[in-house]
């Protein structure tokens, strides 16, 4: 048991096509989402080589044993449109956070699927390119320890530590 974490990366252009919506399955005009660039997603698959020690396994999936012997699962066989982090429990440790604040680094990704009230995450606004409207709101991280925090204790209590200490969350 466990629980997952997406990667998206969030480049809207303007431009749109027909297709169906992810969420009711009807037919609708959607947004163009661009993949990642060559080079991100080089950088992706150099942070996954040095957390795993190795590359993917056939169906394209990194197997990661953190330092504290946290066991995770990066599929990556959608790169570079985006990627699932399966967590094989329900801790929060720093070096699951450092792993997760790398990629969405090293792919200007978005995380979805972590805060409960679905806010995004995000590493900068660069990030969410041309989402203003389309998505809910965005968290802007600059840390793995922030990250920790939010993946440990919800992100409800990282905008009120943020604010008892003078700061002001960053928001899309």
């Amino acid at each position: 048991m466990g629980y997952t974490i997406d990667f998206e990366p969030h480049r809207f252009d303007g431009t749109t096509y027909e297709g169906i919506d992810s969420f009711s399955r009807e037919p609708a005009t959607c947004l163009t989402n661009n993949p990642l660039t060559p080079e991100e997603v080089e950088a992706v698959h150099a942070v996954l080589r040095r957390a795993s020690g190795g590359g993917p396994d056939e169906r394209g999936t990194y197997h990661v044993t953190l330092e504290d012997g946290l066991s995770v699962r990066f599929f990556a066989g959608g790169l570079p449109r985006g990627c699932v982090l399966a967590i094989d429990g329900f801790t929060a440790p720093l070096s699951l956070a450092k792993l997760v604040f790398d990629l969405l680094v090293a792919g200007g990704w978005v995380l979805r699927g972590v805060a409960t009230s679905g806010e995004s995450i995000a590493h900068t606004l660069d990030s969410v390119r041309g989402t203003r409207g389309t998505f809910g709101p965005t968290v802007v991280v600059e840390s793995a320890e922030d990250l920790q925090f939010i993946l440990a204790h919800g992100l409800v209590a990282w905008q009120q530590e943020q604010r008892g200490f003078g700061g002001q969350p960053r928001w899309k």
